[in-house]
């Protein structure tokens, strides 16, 4: 299940303990091995943090510009996030992710932008 579908996230307003409910579901009891994060392929009708409509889906402002960015595999089968969790029954199981984006995004040249994204993820 998807929280809030079509929704655009900053993740830099993400940090210092900031938190953001991405999905909720009822689960069955069990071990899960990974977790898929699909991305929207068409921009929100919300605006970005220079005011102005959201061009593309998936993107990041560098220096006042607004760039898309490429996530290999992304839109085909979604992020994988490949890291086992447990949920008990009748108990509410959180995962957090933690996006790290010094290490996930790269500036490739001629205003291209790449994100292998690298996440960590903790039961609590």
């Amino acid at each position: 299940m998807i929280a809030a579908p079509n929704t655009t996230y900053n993740l830099l307003e993400l940090q210092d303990g900031v938190e953001a409910v991405l999905g909720e579901d009822n689960l069955t009891a069990g071990h899960y091995t990974q977790i898929r994060l699909i991305l929207g392929t068409e921009p929100d009708d919300g605006n970005n943090t220079l005011e102005v409509a959201h061009d593309f889906a998936n993107y990041v402002i560098s220096e006042g510009t607004v760039y898309p960015i490429t996530i290999p595999s992304a839109f085909q089968s979604g992020i994988k996030l490949i890291k086992g969790f447990d949920v008990i029954a009748n108990t509410t199981t959180t995962l957090t992710l933690d996006f790290d984006a010094a290490k996930s995004v790269s500036n490739i040249g001629n205003g291209e932008w790449k994100m292998k994204p690298t996440i960590t993820i903790t039961q609590d």
